[in-house]
């Protein structure tokens, strides 16, 4: 992978993440559908940059790597056969006269250096990300388990609420509520239209008294003027559990995360996106300078592969400032550190190659192309 796609890499990474927070910022001005609120606004964003990303890396793959003269493979299959041939016979006769690369021998202390701290900020990249993933799912399951009746309380809480109205009222004023306890005060806050084809709602705060018990509470919310009362779907009724300690209401969370670490899925993910970006960007950082340090002693790794019908293209991050140019030569090695293939310069920019390989010569995006 190029320069250019390594940015393009990252930038697309951190688009991704902003819009997983800013589909929460929408999904928490609608609790009630907090659910579908969040995959709506999440798909509808993510799956154009997915598309837009896969675009723009592929197209600077292709302006850097793709020759502006016409296809050398497909254009000369007979020339082509004797250079396959040629560089298979001459591979046969060096091989065992050839040095292996310092990236993979550990010739060089500072890039063995920065291979390492690349390897771990991979990891732990990689790592925060499933941390990430882990808690948005455990979040998305928990709201689909968790009824939109029901509200988990430990007595003196206090605790935003929201529900349908069974018919449009034109102010809060026009709003009723009867609780089963004297011990639960609410206060109607707001109205709106729902997320599904704009059912009315309601917002409020619940203020749990200290001295209630534990126990099961209702609260119903009606508009105080009822219209067409044979007709009318019954007040929306939500059920308050008030339970005995913050252990028994941990307990009772339908978040596996909450559950066993009290601390919300949501704030977990709020923490570790941060730290997931700076993990990518570091990698991203070590690997331009290992690139630059590979390509100051003459190796570079395989970022692009085409195949042909008797021979493959390769592209490889050294050009003319690296002393490459058209007819060279060059050995490829796997990562273990054999080589396994040479090939044959065929179109090199200033800082990029693309060279001609055997069909069958085993060649892979990652391995290294050494001049030596």
């Amino acid at each position: 992978m190029n320069k250019r796609q390594r940015i393009a890499q990252v930038v697309l990474n951190i688009m991704v993440i902003a819009e997983l927070f800013i589909s929460m910022y929408f999904a928490r001005k609608d609790p009630g559908n907090f659910t579908p609120v969040f995959f709506k606004y999440l798909f509808s964003m993510i799956i154009p940059t997915l598309i837009l990303g896969r675009i723009v890396i592929k197209r600077f793959r292709t302006k850097e790597t793709r020759p502006e003269t016409p296809d050398y493979i497909t254009e000369e299959k007979i020339e082509e056969n004797k250079v396959v041939k040629d560089l298979t016979e001459e591979f046969s006769a060096v091989a065992r006269d050839i040095k292996k690369p310092k990236i993979l021998t550990g010739g060089d202390i500072q890039l063995d250096q920065i291979s390492k701290w690349k390897g771990l900020a991979g990891k732990t990249a990689s790592l925060l990300l499933i941390i990430v993933v882990i808690s948005l799912i455990d979040s998305c399951q928990a709201k689909f388990r968790q009824p939109i009746d029901v509200l988990d309380v430990i007595p003196g809480a206090s605790a935003g609420i929201n529900g349908q109205l069974s018919e449009k009222v034109q102010s809060i004023e026009d709003l009723t509520y009867v609780s089963s306890s004297e011990l639960i005060e609410f206060t109607i806050t707001e109205l709106y239209s729902g997320f599904w084809f704009g059912v009315p709602g309601w917002s409020g705060l619940l203020k749990i008294s200290p001295d209630i018990k534990q126990g099961e509470y209702s609260l119903k919310v009606m508009p105080k003027a009822q219209k067409a009362p044979v007709s009318q779907k019954p007040p929306f009724v939500f059920r308050i559990k008030v339970h005995k300690d913050n252990f028994s209401l941990l307990q009772s969370s339908t978040s596996f995360i909450k559950r066993y670490s009290g601390v919300s899925p949501w704030w977990i993910i709020a923490f570790f996106s941060p730290m997931t970006i700076f993990a990518l960007f570091i990698v991203f950082l070590l690997s331009k300078k290992m690139e630059y340090l590979m390509a100051k002693g003459g190796e570079a790794e395989v970022f692009w592969i085409k195949a042909g019908t008797a021979a493959c293209e390769i592209a490889f991050g050294l050009g003319t400032k690296h002393g490459v140019k058209p007819g060279d030569r060059l050995t490829v090695f796997n990562k273990s550190g054999q080589p396994i293939a040479r090939v044959e310069v065929q179109k090199s920019s200033e800082t990029d190659s693309v060279a001609i390989a055997g069909f069958d010569s085993g060649v892979r995006a990652g391995y290294i192309v050494s001049i030596k």
